[in-house]
Order: structure tokens, then C-alpha cells, then sequence
């Protein structure tokens, strides 16, 4: 459940604060009459809405007539998940070792590169599991998705995954409007045999996506062209910036589409350059509210080059920016 507050306003303008954190349900602070915060914005929640929050947090000291609202001001946090891409050459000579590294930095999960070659589903499982980290996703390429998979998808299913990304288009499909067609029906099959293993199929954007072919984007066509059940998106936020397009805005639109968000920030100035998470120019609690209608549960970090950063370092700087931020 997502992280909600409320208020309960009875007849005299008093107000019983409640709470529903992930997996419980409770009144905070247990039945204690709170005054009226003097021009706090509040919106008036309508009656489903109110008895939805009413069963969330099975409140048994409430007024009945008591009228709900939720604070305009509160988004529900997210968890901190990690591309394993970003730590780049650690990762490849010592993944286990990386990865504790990761969660003693204090992410609670990471999205891998295909991990097949690397390390038995089973043990992959356990040994991040051991180490408090939740799989969130993992990115394999088009090309083996095409060719592999079922194989692919045994070993993801055994890992315990429930994701599986695309992580870009190889260039000899997108070169024309047909291509980009021709891909997105191809996923979109793809797509529908991972929904037959209980696993949702996204595609990951950089900036060609936004490349036009008779006044049509390549995202454009891969959505025109795919089942929306099938093809999730994956949006990455640095890309959709340095594609011409606002982040939050593409969010918004595309929200039952977007499936995971990639958390990539863009440095202000020239030449282009990544950043660590709310470091840049991104504004990251406008995102936040867009994710929170969009339903979706995790910062997927990834910076693609973190220059004269240390690598390790540069995550933990986006980490620790999220929590300052109060958006984990």
C-alpha cells in the first residue's frame, strides 16, 4: 500500500490525522484530535475516495460525519532501486561484492544486465536476497528476446523476476517509420508470451525515439503499433529531456504505459553531461507527483557516465539526494 496521510475533519474543524504505511494499517497518533492547520491546502476527497481511505486505515475513532481529505502537499515515497549498468566494470569482476555494496549504501533494490552467463537463477536469487535487495527488472536485449525466449524467461521466472526490459531498438530497425512499426509489433508478440509466464515486457527509451518520420515519433509508432497490455514502458528521464520532451509532461501522458521510471538526471549547461539525481536540472518533485498517479514504486537510479565521480560514490550522492528530497 502506498504511504498516505490524511485528515479527518469532524463538525468543530478538528482533525484526526491518520496514516497507512506499506503493509499496515493504523491511526497515528492513535485517536489524537489535532487543530486545523490554518491554510493548509487541502482537496476534498470524493465519497469513494472516502471510503476507500476509510477501509484502508480502519479508523474506529473517527467522527462518521466527519468529512475526509487528503494533503496536497504529500506524495507517497518510493523505494531506491539501481541499474547495475551504472557500476560498470565493478559489477562485471565482482557483481556479489557490488551488489552488497549497493545495499550497504541503503538501496532496497537493482534492475541487472542480463545475468544469465554470470551466475545460476537460483543462486542470484538467494545471495540478493540475503542481502535485502529486491530484483526489480532486468534488461535484455532485443535480439535474444527475439530468439531465446524461453530461455530467457525460465531464468528470469526462477530468479523471481516479474519484469523484463528492452533496453534500446538496434539501429537496423529504426531507420524508417515501417521499421519502427514492424519492431513494435514484434515486441508487442514478445510481450504477449511474457504476460503468459506472469511477466510484463517494457521497453527502455534513449533520444532516437523522438526522431520523426512523416511528422510521427518512433515512440509515436511503437505505441500506435503495440498492445498496451503487452508493451510497457520503461521511461528514462534523461533520454526523454535530451529527446526534446518534458519528462514529467511525457509521464503524465503516457502514465498506463510506464511501468518502471529510469531516475537520470541532466547537469545544467554545455555540453550534455548526466548527474547524479537532483543534482541537475530535472525537477525531480514534479516527477515524483507524476509517478505517484502513474502507480509506480521505484527510482530505478542509473547514471550512464559519472565522469571524475567514482562510481559508488555518484549512486550514493543520488541516494542520499532522494532523502533529502523525501521522495525515499
Amino acid at each position: 500500500m502506498e504511504n498516505l496521510a490524511w485528515l479527518l475533519l469532524d463538525s468543530k474543524r478538528s482533525a484526526t490525522r491518520l496514516s497507512a504505511g506499506a503493509g499496515e494499517h493504523k491511526i497515528n497518533p492513535p485517536g489524537e484530535q489535532l487543530a486545523y492547520p490554518p491554510g493548509r491546502l487541502l482537496a476534498k476527497l470524493d465519497l469513494a475516495s472516502y471510503n476507500s481511505a476509510l477501509l484502508q486505515v480502519n479508523p474506529r475513532r473517527c467522527n462518521a460525519g466527519g468529512i475526509l481529505y487528503k494533503e496536497n502537499n504529500s506524495v507517497a515515497k518510493m523505494k531506491a532501486a539501481l541499474q547495475m549498468y551504472t557500476l560498470g566494470s565493478m559489477s562485471e569482476k565482482d557483481f556479489l561484492g557490488t551488489c552488497r555494496k549497493v545495499a550497504q549504501i541503503g538501496y532496497h533494490g537493482i534492475e541487472l544486465l542480463d545475468m544469465r552467463s554470470a551466475l545460476p537463477a537460483d543462486e542470484l536469487r538467494a545471495k540478493t536476497a540475503e542481502m535485502g535487495l529486491t530484483l526489480v527488472g532486468a534488461h535484455v536485449g532485443f535480439e535474444n528476446l527475439e530468439s531465446n525466449l524461453p530461455a530467457v524467461l525460465d531464468y528470469y521466472t526462477r530468479a523471481g523476476l516479474s519484469s523484463i526490459t528492452c533496453p534500446s531498438m538496434p539501429k537496423n530497425r529504426r531507420q524508417s517509420g515501417a521499421d519502427w512499426a514492424a519492431a513494435a509489433r514484434k515486441l508487442s508478440d514478445i510481450g504477449a508470451a511474457c504476460r503468459q509466464r506472469g511477466v510484463t515486457l517494457a521497453y527502455h527509451n534513449h533520444d532516437f525515439e523522438f526522431q520523426k518520420f512523416d511528422g510521427k515519433s518512433g515512440f509515436d509508432i511503437l505505441l500506435a503499433n503495440s498492445d498496451a497490455q503487452n508493451l510497457k514502458l520503461e521511461l528514462d528521464t534523461f533520454w526523454v529531456k535530451a529527446g526534446g520532451e518534458d519528462p514529467v509532461a511525457y509521464l503524465n501522458r503516457h502514465a498506463a504505459r510506464v511501468a518502471l521510471l529510469h531516475a537520470k538526471d541532466m547537469a545544467a549547461g554545455s555540453p550534455r553531461r548526466f548527474a547524479p539525481v537532483g543534482s541537475g536540472i530535472l525537477d525531480w518533485k514534479a516527477l515524483a507527483a507524476a509517478a505517484e498517479k502513474a502507480n509506480l514504486h521505484w527510482w530505478i537510479v542509473e547514471q550512464d557516465n559519472c565522469y571524475e565521480t567514482p562510481p559508488l560514490e555518484a549512486v550514493r550522492i543520488s541516494l542520499e539526494n532522494l532523502k533529502k528530497m523525501a521522495l525515499v
